[in-house]
């Protein structure tokens, strides 16, 4: 006896030619009509694997522009040349509140301790890694 399970979640290379070709001219639910038995969700989750621009966002993702202020991933939890990490017990409001990460100091949780940006919780440098400007998120 064979029993056929149907796969509905399973992309033949047709149906991923047709929404390469698709996406850009419509929405994800003008594709549902196009792609019978797939949600709206699996198209745009398979869109997002095939690496497809995203809609709206121009540049496919977040991604963090590149500027040169940006501190080095490896190097953001250090702390900053010219700074005095204070406990995280000790820091006053207007101080910098970016983790950091000294192993020599065990038991302690230090934070970057310079003054903040403008309303923010960190100061200019470690804000420039925390958000992206406008620009970026569009």
């Amino acid at each position: 006896m064979n029993i056929h399970i149907a796969r509905p979640n399973v992309w033949s290379l047709a149906e991923m030619d047709l929404l390469r070709s698709e996406w850009a001219k419509h929405s994800a639910r003008e594709l549902m009509e196009m792609f019978p038995g797939k949600s709206r969700s699996a198209i745009i989750a398979k869109a997002g694997r095939l690496g497809l621009c995203s809609k709206g966002r121009g540049n496919g993702g977040f991604r963090l522009p590149k500027d040169e202020t940006l501190i080095a991933k490896e190097n953001a939890w250090l702390p900053l040349e010219n700074s005095s990490p204070v406990t995280l017990l000790n820091r006053h409001e207007t101080q910098c509140a970016w983790p950091l990460d000294l192993p020599h100091e065990i038991g302690s949780s230090f934070v970057c301790g310079d003054p903040t940006h403008s309303d923010k919780p960190y100061c200019t440098r470690h804000c420039s890694i925390a958000y992206l400007p406008r620009k970026a998120r569009q």
